[in-house]
């Protein structure tokens, strides 16, 4: 099909597009080098302490050249060691003696809620998640 005169666009007045300037034209050259600068010293402070942080989790710095890590530190029975969770001295020995109860006992004290309630909430999330013949074999094994 032939398109006529009025299935056309009107014809452009000028240029399409208007010239831009280059990217940092008119950015002065030393308001550049201070702006780069000033990201580099804020980098460069990020990762310093971030190397002070890994030396001090390392033990020193010879451990953190030689790759060791300190000995455990001496924490409460159970109680995780900072920036190591789960060790502790008596942490494995403690967990051993723990049974189910006294597990849901612990999570609802860290809740601030009764451990009945607490049970009752997981026994509901059991039911609705669990496959029936995976709840008939617990319980034929609790009984």
């Amino acid at each position: 099909p032939a398109a006529s005169e009025r299935d056309l666009p009107p014809p452009r007045r000028g240029r399409a597009l208007r010239p831009v300037a280059k990217p940092l034209a008119h950015t002065r050259l030393p308001r550049l080098i201070y702006a780069l600068a000033a990201l580099a010293a804020l980098l460069c402070a990020f990762y310093a302490v971030r190397l002070v942080r890994w030396k001090a989790d390392a033990g020193g710095w010879a451990n953190l050249a030689l790759g060791r890590r300190p000995p455990p530190q001496q924490t409460q029975p159970g109680a995780p060691a900072h920036g190591q969770p789960g060790v502790g001295k008596g942490a494995g020995a403690r967990k051993a003696e723990l049974g189910l109860e006294d597990h849901v006992d612990a999570i609802a004290a860290l809740l601030g809620m009764q451990p009945t309630d607490l049970a009752a909430a997981l026994s509901d999330a059991v039911v609705q998640h669990a496959a029936p013949a995976t709840r008939s074999s617990l319980a034929a094994s609790l009984s």
